[in-house]
């Protein structure tokens, strides 16, 4: 993806990508995500603000995009993808019996953020694009995706290729440090 736009952009859309794949994982994977296997369905129907009809959403997953020719991956993200998970709480509230549980809730919240305002410019080469979600699809392990910072990593990735945030003192805190914190106030906490 080198030559798509700025460093920030280029890991701005591998960002994309990954959560895309991350959240699928979390549907398949996740008990509390299980209630939005129906957004995917065949049966449920979604009314694209882009062109005003109604369509199936099985297609929203980010594996779909590995069956899509490398010319039209562009079109279906800015098209079908991004629309759709600008507006993914409110779909989400209608297939969920009662109050959205928290986890899920805050997943949705960041989702539509970052999809809000989402779109692959055209400087992005779609064969670059269709090899980078191969990467993300098949050499990304499912478990892998969970249990790692790997939003973090690609953040920390584009603030290091355009110069980091050390002009206002901000770091990011090594993964080690994070769990010796949480353990530390864990152990508080239950003595």
């Amino acid at each position: 993806m080198r030559p798509a736009g700025t460093p920030v952009q280029r890991v701005e859309y591998i960002i994309e990508l990954l959560l895309l794949r991350i959240f699928e994982t979390k549907i398949k994977q996740d008990e509390t995500f299980k209630p939005l296997r129906k957004l995917f369905s065949e049966d449920y129907k979604w009314k694209n603000p882009k062109t005003g009809q109604e369509e199936s959403n099985i297609n929203r997953l980010f594996s779909y995009l590995s069956t899509v020719s490398n010319d039209q991956i562009l079109a279906e993200l800015n098209n079908n993808f991004f629309p759709f998970y600008s507006t993914i709480l409110q779909s989400a509230r209608q297939v969920f019996e009662g109050n959205l549980p928290q986890k899920v809730q805050d997943q949705l919240v960041l989702i539509e953020e970052v999809f809000s305002n989402s779109n692959f410019t055209n400087n992005v080469n779609s064969g670059n694009l269709g090899e980078v979600i191969d990467i993300v699809t098949n050499e990304i392990e499912e478990d892998r995706l969970l249990k790692t910072d790997l939003l973090g990593d690609a953040i920390e990735s584009a603030l290091s290729e355009t110069g980091g945030t050390k002009d206002i003192g901000l770091f990011r805190t090594p993964a080690h440090v994070r769990q010796f914190m949480t353990a530390l106030v864990n152990l508080i906490l239950t003595t």
